[in-house]
């Protein structure tokens, strides 16, 4: 299953397993010491407990954040900015996409594209003739 020798953490794994899989109660044990994987299932842990990001004071007051998840997610999107939405929205279609070109595959959609406008007009003029005989 793993490749860690750790027969408690392989026991572990069969119970969240076991949890979602079958709805067997799931365990209220978790593991925080960072000499041993870590080991904490849903609901088991809360921001308050978890306390406040690794910044400095004077940034905390900063970021203007009404909760503690949003104190969380200014400092992560501080550290590690989101990406510009209007590059993702230049490309709305990836297998269009340059970077990933690949000639006979870009040949047979196009025939599959033709091919599916073509059955588009076709479909749609057998539906016109079915709402003019009725």
């Amino acid at each position: 299953m793993f490749t860690s020798k750790s027969e408690a953490l392989l026991l572990k794994m069969r119970g969240v397993i076991n949890q979602l899989a079958f709805g067997i109660d799931k365990s209220k044990s978790m593991c925080v010491d960072q000499n041993k994987p870590l080991f904490i299932t849903a609901g088991l842990d809360s921001l308050c407990q978890i306390g406040s990001p690794p910044v400095p004071d004077s940034d905390i007051g900063k970021l203007q954040a009404h909760s503690p998840m949003e104190l969380w997610k200014k400092v992560y999107e501080k550290l590690f900015p989101p990406k510009s939405t209007s590059t993702l929205k230049a490309i709305q279609d990836p297998a269009r996409d340059p970077q990933y070109a690949e000639s006979e595959v870009d040949e047979m959609r196009v025939q599959k594209d033709q091919e599916l406008e073509q059955y588009k007009r076709s479909s749609s003029k057998t539906w016109k003739q079915i709402e003019l005989d009725s």
